[in-house]
């Protein structure tokens, strides 16, 4: 209970995934005896509203599938495919405030241009 409470000291408690993120609301509730808010994202402690919400790391490969199809893509796939023939992309995206796994990153990097060496390869990092 002290974990929780703890927890709900914050503005927003975030989760990897959807599931966790309700676990803990329903946590919140049955250990607690908090109320959930209005629209159900987030735990009225006296007051104070902690916010609760997941954000997922990694690809959405099904989202990928989806949208690759979408109108308009093919053209801009086969513009990069053309502009980078031959090279292989390495593609990061970070959020911009606490970054994990750089050095995991890097590592996988490092392999990368052994493999390929460095001539062939065009890594691309994007900051959200």
């Amino acid at each position: 209970m002290e974990i929780l409470e703890g927890m709900l000291g914050a503005n927003l408690v975030c989760f990897q995934t959807y599931s966790y993120s309700r676990h803990f609301i329903s946590s919140c509730i049955r250990v607690c005896g908090y109320e959930t808010t209005s629209n159900q994202r987030g735990i009225d402690v006296e007051g104070h509203v902690a916010a609760v919400n997941y954000s997922p790391v990694g690809i959405d490969s099904a989202r990928v599938s989806r949208d690759i199809l979408l109108p308009g893509i093919q053209p801009k796939l086969d513009a990069l495919h053309a502009l980078y023939e031959g090279k292989k992309i390495i593609v990061g995206r970070d959020k911009l405030d606490v970054v994990k796994g750089v050095v995991q990153k890097v590592s996988g990097i490092s392999a990368s241009v052994h493999m390929y060496g460095p001539h062939n390869l065009l890594p691309l990092v994007a900051g959200l």
